[in-house]
């Protein structure tokens, strides 16, 4: 049997959705640095995140041309990532740049997480993936997720898009 896909959820779902990835996530929580929020639904996980573990966030501003959702309209260049002088990261793989949790409201078909991952995995980070919603089938499937769907689920309505 099936469970019911949550296609309303509210606040109070999304803190416990968070915490649920962030308890998923902690056998990496000495390599996880930084949680970077993919603009514009992933910033309010991505805070929750970095509240829970007590790490920096920083916003990403990028939706794959390739993916569904509804925003298209800027100009998809991936930022390079600065950090303050000083700080200390984990061994990774390059010891100088910081291990990365990439964390998005919802995973439609993958593209979007995969085209940030590659990315910054090309520039030398260490980089995991995270999703409060992943789409059955989708092409990348995150690493930490708190539900997974049917791909052919109804429009998720987040709080935060009311």
């Amino acid at each position: 049997m099936t469970r019911p896909v949550l296609t309303h959820p509210s606040w109070n779902d999304i803190s416990i959705g968070t915490a649920i990835i962030a308890t998923k996530a902690l056998r990496h929580r000495a390599l996880i640095d930084w949680v970077v929020g993919l603009t514009r639904g992933g910033l309010i996980p991505a805070v929750l995140f970095s509240h829970i573990w007590n790490i920096p966030m920083m916003p990403v501003n990028y939706s794959s041309p390739e993916g569904v959702g509804d925003n298209k309209n800027h100009s998809n260049q991936l930022p390079d990532i600065h950090f303050p002088k000083g700080t200390h990261f984990h061994e990774g793989v390059d010891p100088g740049l910081p291990s990365l949790l990439l964390m998005d409201d919802i995973c439609d078909s993958g593209h979007t997480l995969d085209d940030v991952r590659c990315h910054y995995g090309k520039q030398g980070y260490r980089v995991w993936t995270a999703a409060l919603y992943s789409k059955e089938g989708a092409s990348l499937i995150p690493d930490f997720t708190w539900r997974i769907i049917p791909v052919d689920s109804p429009w998720i309505q987040f709080p935060w898009e009311v």
